[in-house]
């Protein structure tokens, strides 16, 4: 693809398609959408109820040298409802994005099978000044399995990846300059988080009197989620960098009257800085 009108008539490397829009209702498993410089629109992948996107992998790619830029990414999203809400996930994407500048993040629901790899992420600001710009996350997903998200700049967000689901990978990433959170994990089971460089998380408000909306800066989160349906199990952290936070650099937690816990948390080889 390159940025610009249109296009009808078949197309060629020399003469591709010029839009997103013209381009992904012809997708099927195992394409390749290659990207040239320019700026698209939305990727947004919703189908009607809970249903599967691709039977196989379907990969946005940057073309070598390139730097294209998409608005955001949207996976599950149906008439002004989540979908597919379970720990493990209701439909298969099979989705891969590598090499983009993604401007206001990535959002999944229930989303089985996709990964972002060397791309850059972030979120349109303010990241303060309210609850809702403190929460905005650049990499959310909610329930799914088979997720990676590898070697990719995460940053100008409030926090920078916010999940849950089972068999996610987070790998060799750098997650930085954010307001809230550096990586807020609410129920993710037999995962790994390995390798990535957490650090630079302050909403540049003092302690000792916040207004409302403020929060802690942690570099990691663990919790149990609200309603206590979902817990961290099995996870294991290795080799990881983090520092320069103006909370903690990792925190667990969850509500009292919740009887699920964390379970089976694993941190070794890592490096803490300063906090």
């Amino acid at each position: 693809l390159s940025e610009g009108s249109t296009a009808t008539s078949a197309r060629s490397a020399s003469a591709p398609w010029q839009t997103l829009s013209r381009v992904r209702p012809l997708l099927q498993g195992g394409d390749v959408v290659i990207l040239y410089d320019g700026e698209y629109g939305p990727i947004d992948e919703v189908r009607a109820g809970v249903a599967h996107l691709y039977k196989d992998w379907v990969t946005y790619r940057a073309a070598d040298g390139a730097s294209p830029t998409v608005e955001r990414i949207l996976l599950g999203w149906n008439s002004e409802a989540y979908v597919g809400q379970t720990p493990e996930g209701t439909y298969d994407a099979y989705l891969r994005f590598e090499g983009l500048h993604v401007r206001d993040g990535l959002v999944a629901y229930g989303a089985r099978h996709w990964a972002m790899v060397n791309c850059r992420v972030e979120r349109l600001g303010p990241w303060t000044g309210s609850v809702v710009d403190i929460e905005k996350a650049a990499v959310a997903w909610r329930g799914g399995e088979d997720i990676l998200i590898q070697g990719c700049e995460i940053t100008n967000t409030a926090v920078g990846l916010s999940g849950s689901g089972c068999r996610i990978r987070i790998i060799g990433n750098d997650v930085h300059s954010g307001t809230h959170a550096g990586l807020r994990l609410a129920g993710i089971q037999d995962s790994l988080i390995e390798g990535n460089h957490l650090h630079d998380f302050d909403d540049g408000v003092a302690d000792d009197s916040p207004p409302a909306w403020s929060r802690d800066g942690n570099l990691i989160e663990l919790a149990i989620d609200e309603a206590g349906l979902w817990r961290n199990a099995a996870v294991v952290f290795r080799s990881n960098l983090l520092y320069d936070a103006k909370g903690s650099a990792v925190r667990l937690s969850g509500p009292a009257s919740a009887d699920l816990r964390n379970e089976t948390i694993v941190f070794e080889n890592n490096v803490f800085g300063p906090t």
